[in-house]
């Protein structure tokens, strides 16, 4: 099943700030994924980090932005988050560090990950200790 992408932001309800990304992910494991960056203190944004610390976390909400459809092109993807990025930008309202999109470059799908680099990412995600012994 192919989804579409969504162009998202995280904002901070009292502040207006926001964290643009771009998924085909579902949306709530995308913001789930963010929250745990910014409890584990992890998270890109410092700017993020000083509003969760200072606020909490029902602060933050997760809000669509623009859908595209399935068959959108890297390019394409890459423009919308841009775009979305450039509004917060212009109210002095954008947690991204950088105007900068972070989706995977040309020859992306021909790089693959080793198995041992996958596990590992496995267990990241899934908030194990690295060598728990599993």
């Amino acid at each position: 099943m192919t989804r579409d992408y969504v162009v998202y932001a995280i904002e901070c309800v009292p502040t207006g700030f926001g964290y643009v990304g771009c998924t085909a992910a579902k949306l709530n494991r995308r913001f789930n994924e963010h929250m745990s960056l910014l409890r584990k203190r992890k998270h890109t944004s410092l700017r993020m980090l000083i509003d969760w610390d200072a606020l909490g976390t029902r602060c933050f909400a997760l809000k669509v932005l623009e859908r595209l459809p399935p068959n959108a092109s890297l390019p394409q993807r890459r423009e919308a988050e841009l775009r979305w990025m450039s509004h917060y930008a212009k109210l002095y309202r954008l947690y991204n560090a950088h105007m900068i999109s972070y989706g995977p470059g040309p020859g992306a799908a021909l790089r693959s990950a080793t198995p041992e680099a996958r596990e590992k990412r496995s267990l990241d995600l899934k908030g194990k200790p690295k060598h728990s012994g599993h």
